[in-house]
């Protein structure tokens, strides 16, 4: 027998009467755990250079934009590199048992990918959830530690807008002409009319408005065209901060969706270089590729 022979192992009726799993576990495992640290490896890199180009100044450092393309850029980067790695390592490992054919060798080895990428998208699920339960013990903890100390200080100085917009309705034109200070009833009824409005999309009602415009009128010393004048403004100022809640909801929504589509994407990513990276790793490995900038070269 010559020495570029190569001996293919055919699967036998005793093979599988002997119930021998073509499945490799081992070699699985062992990529998928190279997957999830090379991941873990780039993302935090990631993490520290995003963190190092953006700024809290206004007009300082990179656009929430341009960081948040580059962000979702570098996520499938990662997840295309990590699992291609993981697949080949697997592929390149994985003991035959009685593959017979290339082709289903082939299969046998994608297929590994693909158990790759299951263990190891497992095991990020799993990071994360305990990551995420570690750090929301200790906030919790911080929390509850602060909290006492901050109570008051927040009850005090705390301010809601329909409180200043109450504020705003009842302010005298001359401060300290001697119009007696508006009863705290008053106002604090107000309040809770403005306060029903921004929970009523924004709208203030006629009867409510003309009651506020009573109420400035007899209390702040001003006309009534002046406290009517108040009351528009007051309901301009309701219907912007009522838009402005809308517009930042939305906007967590689409940041959500655009989240959960990334991840998927990341996962289908991961997925085919998983399946491709198995699969060279399984040719190398009949083959005999040795990469030389990684190995010395054998005599």
């Amino acid at each position: 027998m010559s020495m570029g022979t190569t001996e293919r192992i055919v699967e036998t009726p005793l093979d599988r009467m002997a119930g021998v799993s073509a499945f490799d576990w081992c070699s699985v495992a062992g990529g998928a755990a190279i997957a999830a640290a090379l991941a873990f490896l780039l993302l935090t890199f990631g993490s520290a250079v995003g963190l190092a180009v953006v700024s809290p100044w206004s007009g300082a450092g990179a656009s929430g934009t341009t960081v948040g393309i580059v962000g979702a850029a570098w996520y499938l980067f990662v997840s295309l590199l990590s699992y291609l790695v993981g697949g080949y390592v697997a592929g390149r490992l994985r003991a035959r048992r009685g593959d017979g054919t290339a082709e289903e060798a082939m299969i046998r080895d994608g297929l590994h990918g693909l158990g790759v990428w299951g263990v190891g998208v497992l095991l990020t699920v799993i990071m994360a959830a305990v990551a995420a339960s570690v750090v929301g013990a200790g906030a919790i903890r911080l929390g509850d530690t602060a909290a006492s100390a901050a109570n008051a200080a927040q009850r005090g100085s705390e301010i809601s807008p329909s409180d200043y917009l109450a504020d705003l309705l009842f302010r005298r034109e001359q401060p300290g002409t001697g119009v007696a200070e508006t009863p705290p009833v008053v106002k604090a009824e107000a309040g809770r009319i403005i306060g029903r409005s921004l929970a009523n999309n924004g709208q203030l009602a006629d009867n409510d408005r003309a009651y506020l415009a009573r109420m400035i009128a007899s209390t702040s010393g001003v006309d009534q065209a002046q406290a009517d004048q108040r009351v528009n403004q007051v309901s301009i100022e309701v219907q912007r901060l009522t838009a402005q809640a809308k517009e930042a909801a939305d906007k967590a929504r689409r940041a959500a969706a655009i989240g959960a589509f990334l991840t998927a994407a990341a996962f289908m990513v991961a997925l085919a270089a998983a399946w491709i990276g198995a699969v060279y790793g399984g040719r190398h490995r009949e083959e005999g590729t040795i990469f030389r900038p990684l190995a010395p070269r054998v005599a």
